[in-house]
């Protein structure tokens, strides 16, 4: 099993998390937005690792040992956030508003700070 073929089969396992899976509150998390985040997943050139949030979300980051970092999540079905820290792009939410996944435009500028994240590493 490919190591993108363990992340997805993580993101389903987000599925079956119940309410208050983390014992601290945590929302359900839709099975739209995992099959959302697996979709997206499949696209992208590199395997980041999936976390579920306690706001009913999902993470998929990636990091190195020099810390740089780059966090996507998805604030909804169609919707992501971007997080980039590194020394070359700085601290900073890049689209704390989000992207819409359904928008070529926006699916277009998720890609190219993938690509520039992974240019500056």
């Amino acid at each position: 099993m490919t190591e993108k073929e363990n992340v997805i089969r993580t993101l389903e396992s987000f599925k079956d998390l119940p309410p208050n899976w983390n014992g601290y509150g945590a929302q359900k998390i839709k099975p739209r937005i995992v099959d959302s985040a697996i979709k997206l997943v499949r696209e992208l050139p590199i395997t980041l690792q999936a976390f579920p949030t306690s706001f009913g979300t999902i993470q998929l980051e990636t990091g190195d040992k020099n810390g740089n970092y780059l966090e996507i999540e998805f604030l909804s079905v169609d919707t992501v956030a971007v997080f980039i820290d590194n020394e070359n792009m700085s601290a900073t939410y890049i689209e704390s508003r989000g992207l819409n996944l359904k928008k070529c435009r926006d699916k277009t500028k998720l890609l190219k700070l993938l690509d520039d994240f992974l240019d500056s590493i």
